[in-house]
């Protein structure tokens, strides 16, 4: 009996080391994939300016749109019924379903970029509109990426992150290699002018996505192909598998929800964007170039510094979907409710500060890292610090829809997120008219808050998870609101004796960093239980609780 008892908590200790290990091995990529994204989007704004950006966003809004109701769902499915089958020892149809959801993807995939590809030429042939030949550049991802995820699928529901991160990387750095090179071809050989044709030199760099995609997805192959070699001989059949028919019908009835859900927003930002320009043009009375290139500046400078922090929750959600999924195969209600309630922690302690600190400081890190566009990181720091307060939000909806799915809970995130995505688009139809593009960031802000508190009641009442507020995110609050006070005291210290450069702001930042972390302890936001979730976290626990800090 006691036996038993050591090898249950051998094996829970294995789980829990697995599930925060993919935890930091995709955070550790997807920090590395911002960093590239940025070292990415820096020059190339740089190279083709607000106004090539404005195509390029666009092209790649209707991409994100696409990307996601092509791989929004099917890959999470995989996941959570390959991790169902390896807790019930089902090896034979875990494989069944591998190669089932690999056709299902191949065919969206395909017709995915074909639609892209025809929607670009009748928005040429309708209206003109140069977007298209951005449209036609990164149509072919839609194809890859599919492929790519279902293996990617394959390996979460194994909680084998390290694939995902490596082809994930590969993508990142292909985008910033060969998009930058595409765009001074188009410039420098070509003799394109960025004045002149944006939208050509924009189309260029573009391309470098879908070859960036196209090397992720051949990476992504040869690791499947080697870890098929060394899982075979841990598959033992012990139950005789379903039929095709009712694979296939499991996994469209499971991705299918998951799809809508994930699809929605990516939907609604590309409604959005097009009410926001049509507004700007036709009621604010702009020129079609003058509307994209405010777009341009919104999307391209505001945007993508948004997107920075939730790419630390991202793996986190990720990854408790094959363990939540299985805690619930197995009945562990005590599993399923410990990882969600530390994800949601987590989750608020990244956001949160993240949230208040760059809205604060929106303007510094802006020029830090635009310092040569003023009069465009002018513009786009007040639209940066209305957006910021969305980080928060996503933070938390994100994690709340990952729960949701895994507990067999998938429908409801679309009422959440269908619920966020009105709100938003209602919203740029009522404020852009009168406040110009600061109507698209609020829009975002009730759009993200709407959704989340939607996302937290239905975890309450359908998986039963009930996080402390107080705890959970009250204490993370207190600390970044120390946080928030420390990065602009500091800046606003250092600028008054050596003036407002990028050390002044670097300084900052490192103080703001350094602040929370003591406030975090000193509140005592993270509890020792949090602590030994992690790889190691035994001695990391003993270490904190010697030097009195939990």
């Amino acid at each position: 009996m006691e036996n038993q008892v050591q090898n249950k908590e051998q094996v829970l200790n294995k789980r829990r080391n697995m599930f925060f290990s993919g935890v930091i091995i995709l955070t550790i990529a997807n920090i590395l994939i911002k960093v590239l994204g940025m070292a990415f989007k820096i020059p190339l704004v740089n190279l083709i300016g607000s106004t090539g950006m404005g195509y390029f966003n666009k092209a790649y809004t209707i991409y994100t749109w696409l990307y996601m109701i092509s791989t929004g769902g099917i890959p999470v499915a995989i996941s959570i019924i390959i991790s169902d089958c390896r807790a019930k020892g089902r090896y034979i149809e875990l494989s069944k379903v591998y190669k089932i959801a690999m056709r299902l993807l191949a065919a969206i995939g395909f017709l995915g970029t074909a639609a892209m590809i025809i929607t670009a030429i009748v928005l040429k042939q309708a209206n003109g509109n140069n977007v298209y030949l951005c449209m036609i550049g990164i149509a072919p991802t839609l194809f890859f990426i599919c492929i790519a995820s279902a293996m990617r699928g394959y390996f979460q529901g194994y909680q084998n992150m390290l694939p995902t991160a490596l082809s994930e990387l590969v993508e990142a750095l292909g985008k910033l290699i060969l998009g930058l090179l595409f765009a001074n071809y188009a410039i420098n050989v070509c003799g394109y002018s960025v004045e002149n044709e944006p939208h050509i030199v924009a189309a260029f760099a573009i391309s470098g996505v879908t070859v960036g995609v196209l090397l992720g997805m051949a990476l992504m192959f040869l690791c499947k192909i080697l870890f098929k070699v060394r899982s075979l001989d841990l598959a033992e059949p012990s139950f005789e598998c379903e039929s095709t028919i009712k694979l296939c019908k499991k996994i469209i009835t499971l991705a299918i929800p998951i799809t809508i859900s994930s699809s929605v927003m990516s939907l609604a930002s590309l409604i959005d964007s097009t009410v926001v320009c049509w507004i700007l043009q036709y009621i604010c009375h702009m020129t079609e170039l003058e509307a994209t290139t405010v777009y341009g500046n919104y999307s391209g400078y505001a945007v993508p510094l948004f997107n920075m922090p939730p790419a630390l929750i991202y793996p986190i959600s990720y990854s408790i979907v094959p363990v939540i999924a299985s805690a619930v195969s197995e009945k562990d209600a005590g599993k399923k409710t410990s990882v969600t309630i530390s994800s949601f922690k987590i989750a608020a302690l990244i956001a949160t500060p993240s949230a208040l600190g760059l809205s604060v400081l929106a303007k510094p890190i802006l020029m830090l890292l635009y310092s040569n566009r003023p009069d465009e990181v002018n513009q786009a720091a007040p639209l940066l610090s209305i957006l910021a307060f969305s980080v928060f939000y996503l933070g938390i909806l994100t994690i709340g829809t990952s729960t949701l799915q895994a507990c067999g809970y998938e429908r409801k995130p679309i009422i959440s997120m269908g619920v966020g995505a009105i709100v938003k688009i209602l919203t740029s139809l009522i404020l852009v008219p009168f406040m110009g593009i600061y109507g698209a960031p609020v829009g975002s802000f009730l759009c993200y808050m709407t959704a989340t508190v939607l996302n937290m009641y239905f975890v309450v009442k359908y998986c039963g998870v009930r996080p402390k507020i107080y705890t959970t995110f009250i204490k993370p609050l207190f600390a970044s609101l120390v946080c928030a006070a420390a990065a602009f005291g500091s800046y606003e210290l250092i600028s008054n004796f050596r003036g407002t450069g990028k050390l002044t702001t670097l300084v900052s930042i490192v103080i703001a960093v350094f602040v929370y972390a003591v406030a975090v302890f000193l509140t005592r936001s993270v509890s020792r239980d949090d602590i030994l979730l992690l790889p190691k976290g035994q001695k990391i626990a003993n270490i904190l609780t010697r030097l009195k800090l939990i």
